[in-house]
């Protein structure tokens, strides 16, 4: 494959655009030449560098999957390069492949997916819909289920589920290479929530201190690194999406 086509381009940078980060502040920069997209963290940003990491792997869940539905298959190379450090991952498109059913599913869930604040609805949430969402982060990093009993008196029995559902995303080492995976898995599960018709948010703030990860880690008896926890639910309404950024925000020269 040779350089990127206009639309093409259009179609990687609209899905990077649109990934989640705090505050949507978008700690990345996107550069496309040849067949290459080229993703750099943005270390001036405003986010502590956990969720700037976190953020930049949800970025590159974005562009994989961007790249699949263009139907091409993807290698992706992960940072390491001591000469650039602020390189996060380099992804190649490569020989012609159509993409799944379930990533196609997933790459029309990026525009609709949303960080959801409001209380859920009373409606279950299956197991077979959890273990779905849990198996597409569980490809990346550690998953474990925990259940949160809901506050004595705030749902009556029988009315609906009585406890809400959590998904715990952990990995063996705290390493910044762990973190960006972290981001990729759970840009994945939110993606297949979404595609699911579920709300959820992500709560990683509690998690910048050490000693709050150990407790965590403790208490859940989290096998690993704790890196966010996914609430997942039925919403009981639609939320707008977040203002987002120009793309000569973060698109870098260099595509030819």
């Amino acid at each position: 494959m040779g350089s990127w086509t206009r639309d093409e381009a259009r179609t990687l940078i609209d899905a990077v655009g649109l990934a989640p980060s705090v505050h949507n502040i978008q700690p990345w920069s996107l550069q496309l030449s040849d067949h290459h997209a080229l993703l750099f963290e943005r270390r001036d940003s405003a986010l502590p560098g956990r969720d700037r990491l976190l953020a930049c792997g949800a970025a590159l869940a974005n562009l994989e999957l961007a790249v699949r539905f263009l139907g091409r298959r993807t290698e992706t190379s992960l940072l390491g390069d001591p000469l650039l450090p602020d390189w996060i991952a380099a992804v190649t498109a490569g020989d012609p492949e159509p993409p799944s059913r379930v990533e196609r599913a997933r790459f029309a869930a990026i525009p609709r997916r949303r960080s959801y604040r409001l209380p859920f609805a009373p409606n279950s949430v299956s197991d077979e819909e959890i273990q779905l969402i849990a198996e597409a982060a569980s490809s990346v990093v550690g998953v474990k289920r925990i259940s949160v009993p809901r506050r004595p008196g705030s749902r009556a029995a029988g009315d609906g589920i009585d406890r809400e559902t959590v998904l715990v995303l952990y990995t063996e080492d705290d390493s910044r290479r762990e973190h960006l995976l972290a981001g990729v898995a759970l840009q994945r599960a939110w993606l297949e929530a979404t595609a699911l018709g579920l709300a959820a948010s992500v709560v990683t703030q509690p998690l910048h201190v050490a000693e709050v990860r150990d407790g965590v880690t403790a208490w859940l008896d989290v096998p690993g690194h704790p890196h966010a926890l996914l609430r997942l639910g039925m919403p009981i309404s639609l939320i707008p999406g977040a203002p987002r950024k120009s793309a000569h925000a973060f698109v870098l020269e260099g595509r030819s």
